[in-house]
């Protein structure tokens, strides 16, 4: 070995050093301060009433029935609780953090397998400097868990893919099936989909569909995929595997064919995907059209990237619903399509892989900032936390929390969560714009007097003309991050407190 490509050795464990702690401190730091948003909301409650329930086989939302996703999300919030001392921020958003660590890791080992090290190392540092896959990765969900199992996969295939034995085939096949009971089929769908340009090259299928062992593990991981749904049906409940699974088919086939919603216009994610891969996007585009100028001299590393980059495109825009972030199992692959670009240019621009990964550091450091400093100096400030304790609080001098009952009229679903009271009810959850809304809220008020309601600002009037009897009102103080938020004045959370009970 000579004494530079000993040096050359050292700096690279050195950038990868560098990269994993970068990712900790990105992905993890700070990571329950922020409060619940988006739909965060939703995790959250349905893991709530598993817990209260002690039935974790047939989830609900607000009380009722909610199978649109998989078990898996749930389990691994639940499985974490234990680690954070209960259900909170840090135990519902920790398996998206670990995700997109993975997901970084993964990108390295991809990178350095179909090209070199050098090249995975930046395609990490790319992707952990692009905000909106951070951001993702610190939220409560099932996209991030979507984006880790797709690149697993693929990565997995790749260092495996010349030792075919029964446990290289069911590892595979077995991060398929996990993956699709995090968010759906979409977790099988798109490592085969982009895998298919290389199965077909040279015949490479050929030496795969002729293996025993491959059809053994298919039949075993499609095992591990159905056991969820079969405990639910086996185990009584208000849901059951049947009924989850016909979700499953709703949500992936109806949805991807005729969208019942989520139905924005065919060119969203031109606008999103920029955005998402911001800055890098600049990089993105002149690298795409290098690959397809160059195809023919192209690695068939290189050409197979660049097919898997265009493929997960079309297959999302090929979808009729479509939301911004289901875009996000594109990123790791277009950090690789660019950190490849950039090693082929090398040449002529020798400096550029230096500038890219410097810059890539520097945004990295931002993001850390902003995430480990500025939110959660802003989060001290208002909010829907601040205003539960409040609520809490003043409802405490009249008697004991636990012995208040609280119900919630269209209010947002974290506010449950928030909440934190075991008498609680929910039974006001339908369309608040449908007929007869005052007649409704009338009823239910009635039926729950001397009850905590929670609610939002903008049904403060038809609450007040319907209360009948004396209460406190108290109102969500603007500030931390929800100043910042779209949804305006009308949306903030207000609570009736009766003076009497």
């Amino acid at each position: 070995m000579t004494q530079g490509t000993s040096i050359t050795e050292k700096n690279d464990r050195f950038s990868l050093l560098l990269l994993i702690s970068l990712s900790l401190f990105v992905f993890f730091g700070m990571l329950g301060t922020r409060e619940l948003w988006t739909h965060e909301g939703r995790w959250a409650v349905i893991c709530l009433e598993m817990m209260q329930k002690q039935d974790f086989f047939h989830p609900t939302f607000l009380g009722f029935p909610y199978y649109d996703k998989p078990l898996g999300s749930y389990w691994l919030i639940l499985l974490f609780t234990k680690l954070f001392q209960g259900l909170n921020e840090w135990a519902l958003r920790f398996p998206s953090a670990l995700s997109g660590l993975f997901t970084v890791i993964s990108v390295y080992i991809l990178g350095r397998r179909l090209f070199n090290p050098k090249t995975g190392l930046l395609a990490g540092f790319l992707l952990v400097s692009s905000y909106f896959f951070v951001l993702w990765g610190r939220t409560a969900g099932s996209d991030m868990l979507n984006v880790a199992g797709t690149v697993m996969a693929i990565t997995w295939y790749h260092e495996k893919k010349e030792r075919p034995s029964f446990f290289n085939y069911l590892g595979f096949f077995s991060i398929l099936s996990i993956t699709s009971l995090m968010k759906g089929l979409l977790g099988a769908v798109i490592p085969l989909l982009i895998l298919f340009p290389e199965l077909l090259r040279e015949g490479n299928w050929k030496r795969h569909i002729t293996k025993p062992s491959c059809y053994s593990a298919i039949i075993t991981a499609g095992l591990i995929y159905i056991l969820p749904f079969l405990l639910s049906t086996w185990i009584p409940g208000n849901t059951s595997g049947k009924e989850g699974l016909k979700m499953v088919f709703i949500e992936n086939i109806v949805r991807f064919i005729k969208p019942f919603d989520h139905t924005d216009p065919f060119y969203t994610y031109l606008i999103y995907f920029p955005l998402y891969f911001f800055p890098w996007i600049l990089l993105f585009i002149p690298a795409l059209i290098h690959h397809l100028h160059h195809w023919k001299t192209n690695s068939p590393a290189s050409r197979w990237i660049f097919l898997a980059n265009v493929l997960i495109f079309l297959f999302f825009t090929a979808s009729g619903s479509r939301r911004s972030y289901y875009i996000l199992p594109l990123l790791p692959f277009a950090s690789l399509l660019v950190s490849s670009w950039i090693m082929q240019i090398t040449a002529d621009h020798p400096r550029l892989p230096f500038l890219v990964k410097n810059t890539s550091l520097f945004l990295g450091i931002i993001l850390l900032i902003w995430f480990n400093l500025i939110q959660p100096f802003m989060e001290k400030t208002g909010g829907l936390k601040k205003f539960m304790n409040h609520l809490r609080t003043e409802s405490e001098k009249i008697k004991p929390w636990n012995e208040w009952q609280a119900v919630t009229i269209f209010a947002i679903p974290k506010t449950v969560f928030y909440l934190k009271n075991s008498n609680r009810v929910f039974d006001l959850k339908d369309d608040p714009e449908s007929e007869g809304v005052e007649k409704r809220i009338s009823a239910f008020i009635l039926k729950h007097q001397g009850s905590i309601i929670v609610s939002k600002k903008k049904y403060e009037e038809k609450i007040k003309k319907l209360y009948p009897f004396p209460f406190v009102m108290i109102e969500e103080e603007a500030g931390g991050l929800s100043y910042f938020s779209k949804a305006g004045a009308e949306n903030k959370t207000i609570a009736f407190i009766p003076e009497s009970t």
